[in-house]
Order: structure tokens, then sequence, then C-alpha cells
């Protein structure tokens, strides 16, 4: 356990105490109070590498090493959520059916989408009707365009996913 305890893995744990990794998997499965010493002794190695980190963090002023362990302890705030959004419609429509399709499209939307979807701060905003909250038009200064033609966007036109860091303090 101690090379365990050292270097928190077991092949080489194995090979320094002179036995084949596969007599230790073994072990773990057929002894509970083995496998509770392993996982201890790993959770102490991993410990012990957390605290040499932020140490190391600590001493060369690089914030990293406290950047990995708040993304360990609190990964509701630290870590970082990809929104990817994709629609593959094909319609036969005119500039006057948009409105109406966006409407079908969007009915049953739930609050967390229409948050997503929302028109950036100071954008006119209104929500479908048959939504279940509230009725009203689209307010767009613009009207929609509506094509049957393929659209063709660039990798350099393309607008990378959204990532935002969550809830960030």
């Amino acid at each position: 356990m101690a090379k365990v305890r050292e270097h928190g893995g077991l092949c080489l744990a194995a090979e320094q105490a002179g036995v084949d990794v596969r007599t230790v998997q073994r072990l773990r499965a057929s002894d509970p109070a083995f496998d509770e010493r392993v996982t201890t002794a790993r959770e102490l190695y991993a410990d012990t590498l957390e605290h040499e980190m932020v140490d190391q963090a600590r001493q060369r002023g690089n914030p990293v090493g406290y950047i990995v362990r708040l993304k360990a302890l609190r990964p509701e705030d630290y870590i970082e959520r990809h929104k990817i959004m994709s629609l593959n419609v094909n319609v036969d429509a005119t500039p006057d059916d948009a409105p109406g399709l966006l409407r079908a499209m969007l009915g049953d939307v739930t609050p967390a989408t229409l948050q997503s979807l929302s028109a950036p701060s100071g954008a006119p905003r209104s929500l479908p009707e048959g939504s279940g909250m509230g009725t009203g038009e689209i307010i767009d200064a613009d009207p929609p365009h509506v094509t049957t033609e393929p659209v063709h966007v660039s990798p350099a036109q393309a607008q990378p996913a959204d990532t935002a860091r969550q809830g960030a303090r």
C-alpha cells in the first residue's frame, strides 16, 4: 500500500511488490477490505497531488493549480459548459409565411429554451402565440428573410459554440 500512496499507480505498485497487477485486481474484486485500503491509498495520493499543485501555484504565482482545484471542488461553478444547438429544416415558405412558421416552431418552447434564444440585451422581444406564456407579435425592425435556397457558410463565417462559465464567482 505504501507504493500506491507514493505514486498512485496499481501496475507500478504491483511490480514493485513482485506481483502481477491481475492478482491485485482479483484481490480487489474478492476482498472488500483490501479494495477499501487500495481506494484509500489512491485517494491519499490524489490529495498529495492536489496539495502539491496548490503549493506550486502559490510559489510561482500561477493560478492554474487553483483553477484545477476549484473545478474539482465546485464543478457547478467552474467547469465550462458548451451549448450547441443545431436545426436542419427544409421548408417551402414565402416571407409572409415566416412569422406563422416561427410561432409554430416555438409554440411549445420551454422557458429555459426561450431564455437561451432571447435577443441581446436592449433588443425588442416578444413571446410566441400559443406558448402558454403570453402572446404577442414578433417585433423586428427588419422582416425575416426566408429562402428555399441552401445557405452555405464558410468556416471563417461560422460562429463558435457558446462557451460560458456558469455562475462564476
